[in-house]
């Protein structure tokens, strides 16, 4: 008779109630009705501190004015990614929790801590955008400045157990990395998909009670790989990085079909196209009927373990200080970046967030072109993307290229060593590699009243060609 390993289980209960509690979770933070409540909870607290340090702060339209900083008031500013993240966290780290009443106390509880955990966040980037105005953060230290905030208040979840405490902290560390990295491309093309391929990757991971000379020898070879990931600048590769660090991460797993297609589905790059969408859920579907089918070779552990007393901690969380490394490696590594900066024999003008609003000479009246230059090595996000993290939420339209937030035509453009590129796929192709220049984003504007989509597509043509005309030597 097989008698099965008491220390592990196909798909156990607590794994499963884990991974639909998170797709819920993720759910209800979609709900703009959840985000309203959330933000009404949050800004007016921002709003007080603000006012007993200055009288000249104010909210016009959704946007907070403090001095010469102008904060858009977003879902990401009224604290719903952080309140989505620590959420999310609570329930995976208690999903082992037998008592009910502690652990919705436990979810309860991440309410008010979120709220806390936000104001000290927008203040932090409050003060940042006074010392560095008129520049703003890139996107990657405005998100790291919420996970500043985020791990010690994290650290509320973490549940009485007989496991080792300083491995469910290193599995909580690990956890917020990838759901903090997950949440701001919840809302993006493909971030469904994107979102279940995580999960599935989380639900593989656990922090090992003993560490052998082969996982050791990974978990430094998975440091070295930081290193070109940073230089290179690709930051859809951070996350399926930090999923298999072998800090929790199953090699067993990882080897299977299952678990290599996963994590190949857990980088943004591939929910970039229809065709990418498609073959990620068909991954999805494939891993989720292995998972029930009891085909993974990897057993997912449930016992109660403390960590081997010969594990030495210090050298194993030093390195997973390489968490950090997503937030801040666009700051610390810089890529060598040519004409940047509009050349100065064009008419132009600063606008806040690293940008020129261009005037050319034959430039049709009402329509606007605006140049981005690159934040550190990080490359350019698409418009849909780069406009959120403005407060700006765009939809398609028939026109592929042409999108709309409503009231305005947006279309995109970018600018690569010389070369005019139209779409952000090709773009993307085109700055692979090591050390490549981000290049230039381009981004043409009009009132939806003075044009056609037809007409205003033909006319962000024209004068992104009068630019590079203007460019030429």
């Amino acid at each position: 008779m097989n008698v099965p390993n008491k220390n592990s289980q196909s798909h156990s209960p607590h794994t499963i109630t884990g991974v639909l509690s998170l797709v819920i979770v993720f759910w209800l933070a979609s709900l703009q009705s959840v985000v309203s409540l959330f933000s009404s909870l949050s800004q007016p607290l921002v709003l007080g501190l603000l006012r007993l340090t200055s009288s000249g702060v104010s909210i016009n339209q959704d946007v907070i004015y403090y001095g010469s900083v102008e904060v858009p008031w977003t879902r990401d500013c009224a604290g719903m990614n952080l309140l989505l993240v620590l959420l999310a966290i609570t329930v995976w780290m208690n999903r082992h929790e037998s008592s009910r009443i502690r652990f919705w106390t436990k979810l309860a509880l991440m309410i008010p801590a979120a709220v806390v955990a936000n104001t000290a966040r927008v203040l932090t980037l409050i003060a940042y955008r006074l010392w560095m105005y008129p520049t703003i953060e890139s996107p990657q230290l405005h998100y790291f400045f919420g996970f500043l905030w985020l791990v010690p208040v994290s650290m509320l979840a973490i549940p009485k157990s007989n496991r080792s405490r300083f491995g469910m902290s290193l599995e909580l560390f690990h956890t917020a990395t990838v759901i903090s990295l997950l949440t701001p491309l919840m809302n993006t093309r493909g971030g469904w998909g994107l979102a279940a391929a995580v999960i599935l990757g989380l639900a593989n991971c656990r922090f090992p009670v003993s560490f052998s000379k082969t996982r050791i020898l990974f978990l430094y070879l998975w440091l070295l790989v930081a290193f070109p990931i940073a230089w290179v600048g690709i930051e859809s590769l951070w996350l399926p990085w930090v999923m298999i660090c072998p800090l929790v991460a199953n090699a067993t797993w990882l080897k299977s079909s299952a678990g290599f297609l996963v994590t190949l589905a857990s980088c943004p790059i591939v929910h970039l196209t229809p065709v990418g969408q498609a073959v990620a859920w068909l991954i999805i579907a494939f891993a989720v009927w292995n998972y029930f089918s009891d085909a993974f070779a990897h057993k997912v552990s449930e016992e109660n373990a403390r960590l081997d007393a010969s594990t030495n901690q210090a050298f194993l969380g030093a390195p997973a200080l390489a968490f950090l490394l997503p937030f801040l490696a666009s700051v610390i590594f810089t890529a060598n970046q040519s004409d940047a900066e509009p050349p100065s024999t064009l008419e132009s003008r600063t606008i806040k967030g690293m940008g020129y609003e261009l005037r050319l000479p034959n430039q049709p009246s009402g329509l606007s072109l605006l140049w981005y230059t690159p934040q550190g090595s990080d490359r350019h996000h698409a418009l849909e993307t780069c406009l959120q993290y403005r407060g700006i939420k765009l939809e398609k339209t028939a026109y592929q290229s042409v999108q709309t937030d409503g009231e305005h035509w947006f279309r995109e453009f970018f600018l690569v060593e010389g070369e005019l590129i139209d779409t952000h796929l090709e773009y993307l192709k085109r700055t692979l590699g090591f050390r490549r220049s981000p290049g230039v984003h381009l981004i043409v504007v009009s009132p939806k009243r003075l044009l056609s989509p037809t007409q205003f597509d033909l006319a962000a043509n024209l004068v992104t060609g009068e630019l590079m005309d203007e460019l030429e030597p």
